[in-house]
């Protein structure tokens, strides 16, 4: 079982779902039968389009902690428009092998005896790294793959990041979960520049004693990853 984090951006890039983008993930699926998968669809623009239309609406009427939760409702919700929109794709296509209900909770076993999950953002206060992370202790996964915008991961902490200095940070394509804790620290920001928000790497280190195993890379390295084949990007590997 491989979860894949993927983002609603590539599913929605500007406001059009993306016949592309699908084809090419009903591509993937059946270029290896035998793969399972459990896909977390992210929110994109059309979560960018919800949260900016409601906030208007909210400011007169809830406080500000009130608007951040609403804001997070709004982008698990989309989510799951994203998802029920995949899922529909997908369904006639793979008869019998994709899971009719979508996964809403990742601490909670879905039905068993399909090859294809698609699963969304769950509580409010969570990234969708963390549901990923949740999802592969509940699949038992072996591995996981982050869709990633940067191509690989820097050896800087998030507080530290300056994009003027990009340039002089290192490039990881390799590291242990222990390193990656340190550079993301303890606390997650809602919004911060994690390469894995702290809470889904405490995760990684516990499985890391079965072998777990994140690959992140950008979206053109797709294929390459769920092939485990060589990639561009950083694997994250080892205690």
């Amino acid at each position: 079982m491989i979860i894949i984090k993927y983002g609603g951006s590539i599913l929605n890039p500007d406001g059009q779902y993306s016949d592309v983008a699908i084809a090419k993930l009903i591509e993937l699926l059946k270029a290896d039968p035998t793969q399972m998968f459990c896909f977390i669809v992210g929110g994109g623009h059309v979560c960018r389009q919800l949260q900016d239309a409601a906030q208007t609406i909210l400011e007169p009427l809830l406080t500000k902690e009130q608007i951040t939760v609403a804001r997070d409702e709004i982008g698990i919700a989309s989510t799951k428009i994203n998802a029920k929109y995949l899922l529909d794709k997908l369904l006639p296509l793979f008869e019998g092998k994709v899971c009719p209900q979508l996964v809403t909770d990742p601490h909670t076993q879905p039905p068993t005896g399909f090859a294809v999950y698609l699963a969304t953002g769950a509580l409010p206060g969570h990234s969708t790294d963390y549901d990923m992370m949740v999802l592969a202790k509940t699949f038992r996964a072996d591995r996981a793959i982050k869709i990633s915008d940067f191509p690989m991961v820097l050896d800087v902490k998030p507080a530290d990041f300056n994009k003027e200095l990009i340039a002089e940070y290192q490039p990881l394509p390799k590291i242990t979960w222990s390193k990656l804790n340190e550079l993301v620290g303890e606390d997650w920001v809602p919004g911060g520049n994690y390469p894995l928000d702290p809470a889904a790497c405490k995760i990684g280190k516990e499985l890391a004693f079965k072998g777990f195993s994140l690959m992140i890379g950008q979206y053109e390295q797709l294929e390459k990853m769920v092939a485990n084949k060589d990639f561009s990007g950083t694997l994250v590997q080892g205690r």
